[in-house]
């Protein structure tokens, strides 16, 4: 995350001086410095994009694991500034019994008291004793999911990347000076 504040902070003042440099209020020798600062946002939104592709595909990979029946041992929200939602479960694999947690991807942003009422109306499904399905990798069986829908924010992310890296190769375009 802060990666992403960060290249949003540079890419910010990149564009703003590059509507300064199209205005000829800058000086001939600082236009170079703006067209490597957009070279940079473009190659570091270009590492982040691959990245978060990544995580796209790993998430749309786990909608294909193996499952077993697991059952709720803990069902409760967790935390004291950030309230989160916390399943602790246990399931079996490969006659192996194990004990995980999830936190059921919930949003970190807004108020305390909506993140609270979003984190206990999340876990109304997962009542203890009840039995739920559990998702795990079949190469690494500590891995393991309960939710494996791919959530919409893992769109956006490499979506927004891209947008970084189209305004880092329009800041370093060349700047064409207006006569008059």
């Amino acid at each position: 995350m802060f990666a992403v504040v960060t290249l949003l902070v540079v890419a910010g003042l990149a564009v703003i001086l590059r509507m300064v440099a199209l205005t000829n209020m800058l000086p001939e020798r600082i236009l170079p410095a703006i067209r490597i600062v957009g070279l940079a946002v473009a190659l570091l939104a270009s590492v982040l994009f691959v990245s978060q592709s990544q995580d796209v595909n790993s998430a749309i990979a786990r909608r294909n694991w193996p499952t077993t029946s697991g059952r709720i041992i803990s069902s409760e929200v967790s935390g004291g500034k950030l309230f989160r939602p916390q399943v602790i479960f246990e399931f079996e694999v490969d006659s192996n019994t194990r004990i995980d947690t999830s936190h059921l991807h919930a949003p970190g942003f807004g108020g305390k008291n909506q993140r609270r009422e979003t984190a206990e109306r999340l876990l109304v499904p997962y009542v203890v004793g009840e039995s739920l399905t559990v998702f795990y990798n079949p190469d690494n069986h500590d891995e393991v999911t309960i939710i494996n829908t791919v959530r919409w924010d893992l769109y956006v992310r490499p979506g927004f990347s891209l947008l970084l890296v189209l305004a880092g190769l329009v800041i370093a375009l060349p700047v064409k000076k207006r006569s008059g």
